[in-house]
């Protein structure tokens, strides 16, 4: 190894690093631990030969079959990196414990993942003590003709920069981009079970009192929509219909309408029906920013939750189920309706496992994937809050060599080129052209597995698991088993997803106290969820549903309204939700934040 010290200057096609090998960041790295301290680039050195750079991430150790026997698109990643590549991996419970670990031990590897700026101390731990480099410091408008694709890409995360006041005015990972992947699914088949019995449940509901009174005109009038509930009254009657009246039909009460999990945001769908996005801050009509885990509308949530599981109607192991719990009770037939992530080809087998027979194609007729019901005022969709899920970091201290390697790589993977290899493969292996028309549409290659399915191609070639490090499309998955159902509802949810105004905004005191505070808002939800003395007492009455449902719904007991405003008085003094509005609203007022908003596509 050949070392070279000099003082980086920052011209364009300029790669600086610093110059530590093995001393710890923390205690001398190239800046002090102070955030206002600006970055100071370290000093250069090189190295003859870069044997390989490693990269941490959760859950992808398949990564390394693909290297082991160097397939297709292994091939040409390292084409682009000029170097070996290596996956290095844990299970996500323990990711970050074993990343602390590297931390302590100076042992970091090129290249990780982490939360970014949704967890500040640790972002903002690492951008304190010299540990990674400011990717906008060697990614910048001085050298995007050496970057141009990870150079535009990053430019729609530049409010980062100005955002975070420990950011010195640079972007210090490269986020992975993510619009809320999550739908809302039903079991269609059901509701034509209903609907085939819906002159006997006309005169359960009393909407008649014998079957001889039903009408044409009723049967259309209270039929279940095969398109799902568009709104909050429709579904709570379809939750309450897939309870109560036999949906699959095998005679006996083993079904309920809505099942949940113990990740509260798997709910946050029914928040933003109910006008308060799911733990985020929102303007009221004078401007001011107050923090939606205190609303009126999280409280409307929470009743509804409460009244629905209080009758049976929801899952009463409500922040217990996993979510694999949560998927195989509608998979298997228990539960007629989920908010979950667009797995729909993961969803659609395991029911198959769980029916004898069952094809792709009868799966397919089952299971219907739609928007969230909205509320009486319009207001739909997923929680999203910011536009990406983690990003990744590049370790401070490096060669000339390596760094390029590792900035060569991601600049790869954000570029067409890139994007295609790790979303199709490689032409003439994994995918061609359909009669050969160049420019046309594409076929895969890839075989289906043991039930059907033609997967992801990470599945296919294994160094496709590469797709962690990038951002891909919803068109990305249209060669897959039910592609247009993927790209289609992949495409809507994106498009309805709720995101903050100043995304990534955390004063002092919400690095102190926002964490403890949502905490105690998940608990305290939890258990207002489970306790029936809360319980509304307005019924459903189907003669005037479709217009009283906005009233009752929108009511709460005045024990819930009592147990809602302690829950407030709490928050705001002893977990400190007043200190950070007033911190937050100022730094809003201070005109140095950047309003961002919804992205473009």
């Amino acid at each position: 190894m050949k070392q070279t010290a000099k003082k980086w200057l920052k011209l364009g096609g300029a790669l600086g690093l610093t110059a530590v090998l093995a001393v710890p960041m923390a205690a001398c790295g190239p800046m002090a631990p102070d955030d206002n301290a600006p970055y100071e680039p370290p000093a250069e050195w090189h190295e003859d030969v870069v044997d390989n750079i490693t990269m941490f991430c959760n859950d992808w150790e398949q990564f390394n079959n693909g290297a082991a026997v160097r397939s297709p698109v292994y091939k040409e990643l390292v084409k682009a990196a000029g170097t070996e590549l290596k996956a290095r991996s844990t299970g996500l419970e323990t990711y970050y414990t074993q990343l602390d670990l590297m931390r302590v031990n100076q042992q970091l590897p090129e290249m990780f993942i982490i939360d970014g700026p949704t967890n500040p101390e640790m972002y903002r731990g690492l951008v304190r003590d010299g540990e990674i480099i400011p990717i906008s410091y060697y990614v910048n408008e001085e050298t995007k003709d050496q970057y141009p694709y990870l150079y535009e890409y990053l430019q729609q995360f530049e409010y980062m920069k100005t955002n975070l006041s420990y950011a010195k005015g640079e972007l210090w990972f490269i986020p992975v981009k993510w619009t809320n992947d999550k739908s809302l699914y039903v079991r269609r088949d059901w509701i034509r079970n209903l609907n085939n019995k819906i002159d006997e449940i006309l005169v359960a509901d009393g909407v008649v009192s014998d079957v001889s009174q039903v009408t044409d005109e009723l049967r259309t009038e209270y039929r279940f929509s095969e398109e799902g509930p568009k709104d909050l009254g429709e579904f709570y009657r379809l939750a309450r219909a897939f309870t109560l009246y036999d949906p699959d039909g095998n005679g006996q009460n083993d079904t309920y309408g809505y099942v949940t999990e113990e990740n509260r945001d798997m709910d946050s769908w029914l928040h933003v029906a109910y006008d308060s996005p799911w733990k985020m801050w929102v303007a009221g009509e004078d401007g001011v920013y107050h923090n939606t885990a205190t609303s009126d509308g999280s409280m409307l949530a929470t009743s509804l939750l409460n009244k629905m599981i209080s009758e049976g109607y929801v899952s009463q192991e409500v922040g217990i189920k996993t979510v694999g719990n949560k998927q195989d009770d509608f998979a298997t037939g228990k539960a007629g309706m989920m908010y979950a992530h667009n797995w729909y080809n993961v969803i659609s087998a395991n029911m198959m496992s769980a029916v004898s027979g069952l094809s792709i194609e009868g799966a397919r007729d089952r299971i219907l994937i739609c928007d969230p019901p909205a509320g009486m005022n319009g207001n739909f969709g997923g929680q999203g809050d910011v536009y990406y899920y983690r990003g990744w970091c590049i370790r401070e201290g490096m060669s000339v060599e390596r760094l390029k390697a590792c900035l060569n790589l991601m600049e790869y993977l954000h570029s067409p080129a890139g994007i295609e290899l790790v979303t199709y493969g490689v032409y003439g292996e994994h995918w061609e052209w359909v009669n050969d028309e160049v420019g046309g549409e594409r076929v895969t290659l890839c075989e289906a597995d043991g039930q059907g399915f033609v997967q992801e191609l990470r599945w296919t070639d294994y160094a496709a698991f590469a797709s962690y490090l990038t951002y891909t499309p919803p068109e990305a998955k249209a060669l897959l088993t039910n592609g247009d159902i993927l790209v289609g509802r992949d495409s809507a949810s994106a498009a309805t997803m709720i995101v903050s105004d100043y995304p990534d905004l955390y004063t002092d005191s919400m690095i102190r106290y926002q964490s403890g505070a949502y905490d105690f808002f998940d608990e305290t939800v939890i258990r207002m969820m489970t306790n029936t003395s809360l319980t509304a007492n307005w019924e459903f009455d189907a003669k005037t549903w479709k217009t009283d449902w906005k009233q009752k719904m929108y009511s709460v007991s005045d024990a819930m309204r009592s147990a809602w405003d302690s829950f407030v008085s709490e928050y705001n003094g002893a977990y400190n939700g007043s200190v950070m509005e007033q911190e937050y609203n100022a730094a809003v007022q201070s005109g140095n934040m950047v309003k961002v908003g919804k992205l473009p596509d």
